[in-house]
């Protein structure tokens, strides 16, 4: 929590945790990717583990801009 809070407070602008959005979509981790090719920035071991626990976290801050942002 204090890592989080750290970059909380130094992003200028949002953070957000998403927790099984391809949920929503009736979709499984593989068709979600298919679907949102980003999956190459993804470590292939973490990838087969999404896909054993068909989960999908996604964490987006925005540190300086409301325009530029990171996803991990």
């Amino acid at each position: 929590m204090k890592k989080l809070n750290k970059l909380i407070q130094n992003c200028k602008c949002g953070v957000y945790l998403t927790i099984n959005k391809h949920k929503d979509y009736c979709e499984t981790v593989e068709q979600h990717f298919k679907n949102n090719p980003t999956k190459e920035d993804i470590n292939p071991e973490v990838y087969e583990k999404m896909k054993e626990l068909n989960t999908i976290i996604e964490f987006r801050y925005y540190p300086d801009t409301p325009i530029g942002f990171y996803n991990v």
